[in-house]
């Protein structure tokens, strides 16, 4: 996987409004950027999206910046799209190997509430784990830049959904460890949660029988 080297010049940019008499820090409250949900499961050859939240923590922002970082060797990305909270994307993001560069987002009315900047769709193309990383992030107010907290988040694909004891089958085996390790409220899409409702419960053992049932391809 290929690391960031250096900052871009987006975030510099925003940063020197320092110099000119812009106050850059916080209040008590730090506005945060995640990756959403925090942990995805997924098979080879399964597309899935990622999201991109902006907590504004009590700011009203008028701009979000972000690259993020991925595994080339893993996934593929489909493509970037605006996740709703900022009426413009000024920029999707240039796609690279490892890296979506310069993701930002801008707003004229301001975004006081949590909300995505962006929808990352992926394409899992082999086994394995890996960090979505969020790197050079910034957000902004009309008086105020601010560097936030940042979340990174995992994706672990395998090669059959479902066979969480990797025993090359999904049968009861896997159910009981839905049961003991998994089960309840959990992020949207998160591993177990096959309907992707937020929870893992009796309806996604049903979705386990129905669809994944039996040996592995």
């Amino acid at each position: 996987m290929r690391l960031r080297r250096g900052l871009s010049p987006l975030p510099l940019f925003f940063a020197a409004l320092s110099l000119f008499g812009v106050w850059i820090g916080a209040s008590s409250a730090q506005p945060v950027i995640s990756i959403v949900p925090s942990a995805t499961d997924v098979s080879v050859g399964e597309e899935f999206s990622v999201f991109v939240e902006v907590d504004p923590a009590g700011y009203t922002l008028q701009m979000a910046h972000t690259d993020i970082i991925y595994d080339e060797t893993k996934v593929s990305i489909v493509e970037v799209k605006n996740g709703g909270a900022f009426e413009y994307m000024f920029n999707n993001g240039t796609i690279l190997d490892g890296i979506i560069d310069d993701i930002m987002g801008l707003s004229l009315r301001g975004v006081s509430s949590k909300g995505n900047l962006a929808e990352i769709v992926m394409r899992a193309e082999n086994p394995g784990n890996f960090t979505i990383g969020i790197s050079d992030a910034v957000v902004g107010t009309a008086t105020e830049t601010i560097f936030p907290s940042i979340y990174n988040g995992t994706v672990s694909i395998s090669i059959c959904r479902g066979d969480f004891t990797d025993d090359g089958y999904v049968n009861i085996d896997d159910v009981v460890y839905m049961v003991v390790n998994l089960w309840g409220p959990c992020e949207p899409g998160a591993k177990g949660d096959f309907n992707g409702d937020g929870y893992v419960n009796i309806q996604d053992v049903i979705y386990m029988v129905i669809h994944l049932w039996g040996r592995c391809p």
